[in-house]
Formats: structure tokens, C-alpha cells, sequence
């Protein structure tokens, strides 16, 4: 038999396995034996098996990685649609507390002109009509003094000033009486005048008394103020179903 020669390993090296010796007969027939240590075998298993593991860990710190980042976009997107939320909120408060505020100005203009419409219900241009008064009276007539007195419209009835508004078939409200004194030549004056004042707007059944003086006579005229004559310049207009009343 012949002697198989080893090769002798440097002392210190790392002692390998010896190889596995194969019978020629189980060669031929493609059968092998192992005949590596099972201390090896459980080495090399345990390797695998760590290696594995190291692998799962790997990949579950991935993943975790992978849920914190998305947990952060998503928390910072929500936070952004909270402050913008925030925002809206804070700019829709603002406005309201504007509106409020134009609101309440409304409100009180609004009060503000029915106290003045309240007040100046019995509102009349007094320059146009002296003005007309004295414009209506024919040649030779002097108006030498003109009173009024005007009372609140709503106060007063139709017909109850001296007896003389019975006579008035205008339907117009009363709202006071006129006395005109002065000087006229005749009658007929007189007479003219009563019909000019008559077709004065505002005015009506004004009715003269006259007494004769050394150069013709003297006349007292008295009629009955219509609410024509009311300049209704601070009325309220009712408002309009969804609206203030205030422009």
C-alpha cells in the first residue's frame, strides 16, 4: 500500500478538517459521505440562522424607520391644516367683529333718524311759504302781519280748528291754522285774495273778516294749514323685508 504524505501545518495556524475520504466505488456511483465534525455543522447552522436574524432585524428597523417617517409627514400636514384652520378662524372673528360694529351703527343712525323724524313730523319751509302768502296778494293789498300755529299732524283731526275745517272737503289732514292782518282797498280785494289763497297748496277755507278805515278797510284772514305743507324731509321709510332701512 502505498503511504499518502501529509503536508505538516505551521504551528499556530488554525487546525482544518481533515478531507473527506471517498471510496472509489462510492465515487463511481455518485455517493458521498460527509464526514465533516457536527461541531461544524452546528457552527455553520448557527451562523446561518444568525445571519437570518441580523437580516429580520434589518429589515424590521427599515420598516419602523419607514412608519416614523410617514407618522411625521402626516403629523406635519395635519398640524399645517390645523394653523390654517386657525387662521381662517382668527380672519372670520375679525370680520365678524367688523360686522358688528357696522351693525351697530346702523342700529343707531337708524334710531337716530326716527328720534328726528319723530321730532320733525310737523317740519314745514316757512321761507316758501311766507313767500307764496305774500306773493298771492293782488294790487292794494298790504299784508301787515301773518301768524301760524302748527301742531304735531298726528294730534290733530280733521275739522277741529275753530269750527272752519268742516268746511275743508280735501281729505287732507289739518295740521294748524294761519292769521294774515292788513289793509286792502274794498271788498273786492279782499275777495280776490280769499280765492288766491285759496288755490295756495297747503291751505284751506281761509274766510276774512274787514272793518272800513278812512282809506279803505282793514281785513283779518284766517285758514286752515293742510299737511301738504309738511316738507317730510327726516321720514322714516318703513324697510324692506331683509333689509336695515338704513342707506
Amino acid at each position: 500500500m502505498a503511504m499518502t504524505s501529509h503536508k505538516a501545518q505551521p504551528i499556530g495556524s488554525p487546525q482544518l478538517p481533515p478531507p473527506a475520504i471517498v471510496s472509489p466505488l462510492w465515487a463511481s456511483i455518485g455517493v458521498g459521505v460527509d464526514l465533516m465534525p457536527p461541531e461544524v455543522l452546528e457552527a455553520r447552522h448557527v451562523r446561518t440562522i444568525g445571519i437570518r436574524c441580523l437580516a429580520g432585524i434589518g429589515a424590521l428597523v427599515v420598516l419602523l424607520g419607514a412608519i416614523v417617517a410617514v407618522t411625521k409627514i402626516q403629523t406635519s400636514r395635519a398640524q399645517d391644516d390645523l394653523a390654517a384652520e386657525q387662521t381662517t378662524t382668527i380672519t372670520l372673528q375679525t370680520q365678524q367683529r367688523k360686522y358688528s360694529e357696522v351693525a351697530l351703527v346702523q342700529a343707531q343712525t337708524a334710531a337716530i333718524q326716527t328720534q328726528l323724524g319723530q321730532l320733525m313730523s310737523a317740519d314745514i319751509s316757512w321761507s316758501a311759504f311766507i313767500g307764496a302768502v305774500r306773493g298771492a296778494a293782488p294790487a292794494g293789498v298790504a299784508i301787515q302781519t301773518l301768524t301760524s300755529s302748527v301742531s304735531d299732524p298726528n294730534a290733530l283731526a280733521s275739522g277741529g280748528e275753530n269750527g272752519y275745517g268742516v268746511l275743508d272737503v280735501s281729505g287732507q289732514g289739518h295740521i294748524g291754522v294761519i292769521q294774515i292782518t292788513g289793509t286792502a282797498p274794498d271788498p273786492v280785494a279782499v275777495a280776490a285774495y280769499t280765492d288766491a289763497l285759496a288755490a295756495l297748496t297747503g291751505i284751506a277755507v281761509p274766510h276774512p273778516t274787514y272793518n272800513s278805515a278812512a282809506d279803505g278797510l282793514t281785513f283779518t284772514m284766517q285758514a286752515v294749514v293742510t299737511e301738504t305743507l309738511l316738507t317730510k324731509r327726516f321720514a322714516v321709510a318703513a324697510p324692506t323685508p331683509g333689509t336695515t332701512g338704513v342707506k
